[in-house]
Formats: C-alpha cells, structure tokens, sequence
C-alpha cells in the first residue's frame, strides 16, 4: 500500500456532474493538528553530535564502553550462530545504556 501523507481516501464523485470533461474528486484528510500536549515515552535516538563535541563527555562514554566491552568472551570463528546473536543482544543493549547515560535522549513524537 502506498502511503499518502496525510490523505487517508480520495475517489472520483459520480454522482455530480461538472457540465464539463471535469470530475469532482471527494478527498477525506486526517486531522492535521496532533495533540500538542502528547509526550513519547521512548527514546527514539540520541544527539550523537554534542556528546562528540564534549570531550569529557566524551571520554567517559568511551571508558564506560570499554569498561563494558572487556569483560565479553571473545568470539572467534568457532563460535556459533546463538553465540552470535547473544553478542548482537548484548551489544545493543550495552551501546543504549553508555548513550542513555553519556547523551542526551531524543525522544519524537509520530
């Protein structure tokens, strides 16, 4: 299915002529206004930017992820597919903690 923005239907009316080649076309919009006073509960990202631009900042976050990161198995080429995604997990959930800690949350609203 296409997306149309804000255009939820639109269809050609038949049943009124124009008394020319012309068609009426009927269009039904979503609400454009959304509720202002809505606050997203989930981080949606980071502002990766100004932690780069703090070099204290910075220097923790990266110590935090090395503190972190040195205390993970090492995974040679023997490893398997559920050690793999087990790392893959762990990864994501450790890089969300050090940026969740280290910068600051974005958080936007659909």
């Amino acid at each position: 299915m296409v997306s149309m923005g804000p255009l939820e239907m639109w269809t050609i009316d038949q049943e009124h002529s124009t008394g020319s080649d012309h068609e009426v076309i009927v269009m039904e919009w979503t609400p454009l206004k959304q509720d202002v006073t809505a606050t997203p509960q989930n981080v949606t990202g980071w502002q990766i930017q100004a932690l780069q631009a703090n070099p204290q900042a910075l220097e923790e976050s990266k110590w935090d992820w090395q503190t972190r990161a040195q205390s993970r198995p090492y995974l040679g080429e023997t490893c398997s597919a559920e050690d793999l995604a087990g790392e893959a997990i762990w990864i994501q959930e450790a890089l969300t903690t050090v940026l969740n800690r280290h910068a600051k949350q974005l958080r936007v609203i659909p």
